[in-house]
């Protein structure tokens, strides 16, 4: 799933990609927000379906996005991919806020038997974010 200028993925089941779950991509990746998704779980947040690489991928450019939120129902449940929960690259990448994810953990915030032990919650934060809370 790729995303550009102000869109709004809520409540979608991402799980199983053989790359990101979702990617937001360069310059035009603006404005985004990223709610209330499972992405690398079931839709019960609790079975680990992960994505190949990265749950989520901000990328060369990507600005001003949001990934979750601080209501229950903005939150994303991001675990069980075979790589990071999130990852930011690239020095371009600036300005955006995590938070309120379930990242690595299940919707309940457990960690269940299965779900990825090398996965990191967020990767390669230095500048790329302007507010982070987990």
């Amino acid at each position: 799933t790729s995303a550009t200028a102000r869109d709004v993925n809520h409540r979608l089941v991402v799980n199983r990609f053989k790359v990101h779950g979702i990617s937001l991509n360069g310059v035009n990746a603006i404005n985004n927000a990223v709610t209330g998704n499972f992405i690398g779980t079931d839709v019960t947040g609790s079975v680990d379906l992960g994505n190949i690489v990265d749950g989520i991928l901000v990328t060369s450019g990507a600005s001003n996005n949001t990934i979750g939120g601080t209501t229950p129902g903005d939150r994303n449940v991001i675990s069980g991919n075979d790589s990071d929960g999130i990852e930011l690259s690239t020095s371009t990448t600036t300005g955006n806020l995590i938070v309120g994810n379930y990242i690595g953990r299940s919707i309940l915030a457990t960690r269940p038997k299965g779900f990825s032990p090398r996965m990191r919650a967020i990767s390669r934060l230095a500048g790329r974010v302007s507010a982070l809370a987990i």
